[in-house]
């Protein structure tokens, strides 16, 4: 046997006994455990940090090198906003719709059906979801995370990887990639990582002869990866922590009652 297959059957020894446990809580897939109300209100989320938000100042006073656009982890006080560099997660759950918002922000009206939205510029895409966050100073926390507009793209290429590793095409990509098909759940398989790309919008001038266009924004994509044994070690951690089906259980009720509120809004 040569070294480099003797190394990957090594390999697999060591993640069997990790991945094969590798079962998400009931909590996530509808599971019941009981949720202190006051738990809705500090449940983890991710945002996308604009100047533009009422949480900017307060950001930007922890983390002096905070830009447009970089993602950051807000948790319960005393803990600090965290600056995700890098943002890698692996999907949980998703809510993709289209809303039409006002200058706060406030959803007006929204939209399932992608052709609706197509047919009027004022829906804008949106994508509510449940990530599992690895930390870049180690260990793994579920948190809430809206991904808009131009962010979507991030989730979109985990979507489409979490379908192609439910196939044995996963598999055939890499020894890396055949070693994850032992992780009973196809979400945990992989990672996506966000690409953060500054981009500047079309100019144009307008009937008046004004100038238009011309904004700088921050749009995302993802890297995936085939989930490494250290992946897989640090969701295992976080399953065998006694608080974790309470934590989320405090962000799917998050999550859903966020997915009531557009649905609500559907007209």
């Amino acid at each position: 046997m040569s070294q480099s297959l003797m190394s990957q059957h090594r390999e697999a020894e060591g993640l069997a006994p990790i991945a094969e446990s590798l079962n998400l809580p009931a909590v996530v897939s509808g599971g019941e455990v009981a949720v202190n109300p006051r738990q809705f209100s500090l449940s983890p989320y991710v945002v996308f940090a604009e100047p533009r938000s009422s949480s900017w100042l307060g950001m930007a006073a922890v983390l002096p090198d905070l830009e447009a656009g970089d993602p950051v982890l807000v948790r319960q006080d005393p803990e600090p906003p965290l600056a995700l560099t890098p943002f890698r997660f692996s999907l949980i759950e998703s809510f993709p719709y289209y809303a039409m918002v006002d200058q706060s922000g406030e959803i007006q009206a929204a939209t399932l059906n992608p052709d609706e939205a197509r047919a009027n510029k004022n829906y804008r895409e949106s994508i509510e979801a449940v990530v599992y966050v690895f930390l870049p100073c180690g260990g793994v926390i579920p948190a809430r995370c809206t991904f808009k507009t131009v962010k979507c793209g991030a989730i979109h290429r985990a979507k489409a990887a979490i379908d192609l590793a439910q196939t044995t095409e996963w598999a055939r990509l890499s020894p890396d990639h055949a070693l994850t098909m032992r992780v009973p759940d196809p979400r945990l398989r992989l990672t996506a990582k966000v690409l953060l790309q500054p981009r500047t919008s079309k100019r144009w001038t307008d009937k008046d002869g004004n100038p238009q266009g011309g904004y700088k924004y921050v749009a995302a994509d993802a890297q995936i990866r085939p989930a490494s044994i250290g992946d897989m070690q640090a969701i295992a951690d976080l399953h065998n922590d006694p608080d974790t089906s309470a934590a989320l259980a405090s962000i799917r009720e998050s999550h859903d009652r966020r997915v009531n509120e557009v649905k609500s809004k559907i007209r």
